[in-house]
């Protein structure tokens, strides 16, 4: 918490759980203050390998001396929940798994994060209420792969509003594009590079502000060195993110249609929709919200589309794309969010649930 701009899932349903009238703890790595939750703070090692070991150890300690018999229910994030086992039978008291995705590493790290991650849900099944996840799509993988029988719900990612928001200028004089996420091989997000390119030839001037930082981090750096279209902005604190997508027309998704972002829900969708983007990307179920449409090729090629959609959009009055996205991101608003998930727990501590 504090450091990750993906912690602000857990900081936002945690606000949003304690608005509607639940007293929230949140135990985590990191340090945050000034919210209107208690934060536990968690203490672990950031070593590939030890990190969720020594967090659940930490973990154990904090839940073993603090008075739990106060709470109603824990959620336990999939990394800890196989771990803190022991921890969670001495407290009896129900619990719920909560996957905000799954294993992503690469290489050895990658076959012990997928072995901790079955485990996690077995052993949820026979131990707690139910469980969590982010889509759809990430539900029936679960159960795909795990043959998970529990009570399983879905929570996806969400945004808050960009009070930094305004008229937005009209792109005809220049178009501003965002990207906002990791910037490593696997998100696909070279083709940035392929998508500016296009843009450029279709005579259109843009921008493209790409935020965060990644395994090709140095190649976006280099690349915004030489062109005038590519601004590098790095990793960014939360409040300059959304400053930077107030001014923006076009949030880019490059990730491909691979299973861990088929299954996805991410939180930049949910923050380009909030601050009035139209949508660009790949065409599958984790890059898109209901029937909102973000590529003109779907299967095809997804830059040649989204240029294609961007040209009809400009033709157009450009407030009608902000509204629609703001209209869109509704659905996912902290806030609803939040709602839903206090009812979605009190069904789980039905006596029938159990």
């Amino acid at each position: 918490m504090g450091e990750d701009l993906a912690s602000s899932t857990e900081d936002f349903l945690c606000s949003g759980l304690t608005e509607v009238g639940n007293d929230v703890t949140l135990m985590s790595p990191g340090s945050i203050t000034d919210r209107n939750y208690t934060h536990e703070q968690i203490r672990d090692y950031r070593v590939s390998g030890l990190t969720s070991i020594s967090g659940a150890i930490a973990a154990s300690k904090i839940l073993a001396g603090k008075g739990m018999k106060e709470f109603d229910i824990i959620l336990v994030d999939w990394r800890y929940a196989y771990l803190l086992g022991k921890s969670l039978k001495k407290l009896d008291l129900p619990w719920a798994i909560i996957d905000r995705g799954p294993p992503v590493k690469k290489g050895v790290f990658n076959n012990l994060q997928k072995w901790f991650w079955l485990r996690a849900w077995k052993y949820s099944e026979e131990h707690s209420v139910g469980g969590f996840v982010v889509s759809e799509k990430h539900r029936d993988f679960v159960i795909g792969l795990t043959g998970y029988t529990g009570n399983l719900r879905i929570v996806p990612a969400g945004s808050i509003k960009n009070n930094f928001l305004e008229v937005k200028e009209n792109p005809t004089d220049l178009l501003r594009l965002a990207y906002v996420g990791q910037l490593d091989g696997r998100r696909g997000v070279e083709d940035i590079f392929d998508l500016s390119d296009s843009l450029t030839t279709e005579g259109i001037s843009h921008k493209i502000h790409v935020c965060g930082s990644g395994d090709r981090g140095k190649i976006f750096l280099e690349r915004s060195k030489s062109s005038e279209s590519l601004v590098f902005e790095g990793k960014l604190p939360h409040v300059e993110v959304l400053q930077i997508l107030s001014r923006c027309h076009v949030g880019i998704m490059p990730m491909p249609d691979i299973p861990v972002w088929r299954i996805s829900s991410t939180l930049k969708l949910a923050e380009y929709l909030a601050s009035g983007l139209l949508v660009v990307g790949p065409e599958h179920p984790g890059n898109k919200i209901g029937g909102l449409r973000i590529s003109n090729a779907p299967g095809g090629d997804w830059i040649e589309g989204s240029v294609s959609l961007i040209k009809e959009k400009m033709e157009g009055d450009w407030s009608e794309v902000t509204q629609a996205s703001l209209n869109h991101s509704e659905y996912l608003s902290w806030d609803n969010i939040a709602k839903r998930l206090g009812k979605e727990l009190d069904l789980l501590l039905e006596p029938t649930s159990s």
